[in-house]
């Protein structure tokens, strides 16, 4: 009997070494997550920041290298955040809740909506929340800092209007602005 409890002893013991070893790697991945990945001036990007990143870019249905992307924009919105910190340019939260919300009017959403079609994808809200923020902010920096070099005076304003663009057929087609959804199916008549 005392070899059956012993056998059982390190039996648990063998158990709980092995829990407890599971747990580590597990809470080691964890940690390796939200650890720094990329430093930008003292600023880290962590692996999550990276793959909720990849993820919205997925959503978006972004095309080309999405993690090189995903690493290229967070490095840039950190270099951004910097300077916006450096001269004190913040968004208000009413500002940036509007900005959330003109973003997603933009894909014909509501922001609930979005945030719910994001979250389905495995996107935090709040990867939204900084991908609109980093945009608004920088749009709002450049317009302060270079708005007063730009003047367009009236005699601009006509010059552009009067400027004619060859049209043909009377359709004017900007193929910057084409976008034609191919799904596998349809492939072929969307070229």
């Amino acid at each position: 009997t005392m070899r059956a409890k012993t056998g059982g002893l390190a039996g648990i013991k063998a158990l709980c070494l092995a829990a407890i070893l599971a747990g580590s790697a597990l809470g080691a991945a964890a940690q390796d997550l939200f650890s720094p990945v990329i430093t930008v001036n003292g600023a880290a990007i962590t692996g999550f920041e990276i793959d909720q990143r990849i993820r919205l870019l997925e959503v978006f249905r972004s095309s080309g290298d999405l993690a090189k992307i995903a690493r290229t924009q967070l490095v840039e919105d950190k270099l951004k955040q910097a300077l916006l910190t450096r001269d004190g340019l913040v968004i208000t939260d009413a500002a940036l809740a509007t900005a959330m919300e003109d973003f997603a009017s933009r894909a014909d959403l509501t922001l609930a909506q979005m945030v719910t079609l994001l979250e389905q994808n495995g996107v935090a809200a709040e990867t939204l929340r900084d991908y609109v923020r980093a945009g608004v902010t920088w749009r709002d920096y450049v317009r302060v800092r270079f708005g007063d070099r730009v003047t367009i005076t009236p005699a601009d304003i006509d010059q552009a209007l009067g400027q004619t663009v060859p049209q043909i057929g009377g359709i004017e087609v900007l193929l910057t602005e084409i976008i034609i959804a191919a799904p596998p199916p349809r492939a072929a008549e969307a070229m």
